[in-house]
């Protein structure tokens, strides 16, 4: 393979790679801002009383081989004349314990009245409870923290790896390699002089 595709494919594959941690660090960032101002602006919002229509914990499997579990909690609640179903129970961003899921469903059992907030003005965005728990803090922080990294490996890729030439510094490729291994995640973001 010619040095200059090699080039051309190497460049491509951080870029692709950049690229899809930048959207992911991204969407992260976006899904946490957005749950933080639902969260406080739910403490506004107006009331209704609701009915528990199913309440139970699920659990699935994750992608580690591990057990995880999430209380599936829906509820209705007529809004004038609009009746509506949801099933956010709260603003918060990652998964729950078994107990905390069982205290969930222990709390809004099925069959039951419960006080549903709503948001003015669009009426089927609800929630059980009000205000934001702290992992959404911590999925903004993540989220920033993921982001700019990715976002300076694009400002890297055209002046750290290349000599005076234009030609990428002698032992890129192996070095790329090694960086990209699965058991050196730690040594991506880290300058040449540092490694």
């Amino acid at each position: 393979m010619s040095p200059m595709i090699l080039k051309l494919l190497t460049v491509i594959l951080l870029v692709a790679v950049g690229t899809y941690n930048l959207w992911l660090a991204g969407n992260m960032t976006y899904d946490s801002c957005q749950k933080l101002w639902l969260g406080y602006s739910s403490n506004n919002w107006p009331t209704v009383v609701g009915e528990i229509e199913l309440s139970s914990v699920i659990k699935h499997p994750t992608s580690r081989g591990g057990v995880a579990f999430k209380p599936e909690v829906h509820y209705g609640y007529q809004v004038g004349q609009e009746f509506y179903t949801s099933n956010q129970i709260e603003f918060r961003m990652f998964g729950y314990s078994q107990k905390d899921a069982n205290v969930i469903v222990s709390e809004f059992q099925k069959g039951k009245p419960a006080l549903i907030h709503y948001q003015d003005g669009n009426p089927q965005m609800s929630s059980l409870t009000t205000g934001v728990q702290w992992d959404v803090f911590m999925g903004i922080l993540f989220g920033l923290f993921w982001f700019l990294p990715s976002a300076f490996l694009f400002l890297l890729l055209d002046a750290v790896y290349k000599t005076p030439a234009n030609e990428f510094m002698p032992g890129y490729i192996a070095e790329l390699k090694r960086r990209f291994s699965w058991g050196r995640k730690s040594d991506i973001w880290k300058p040449p002089d540092r490694l």
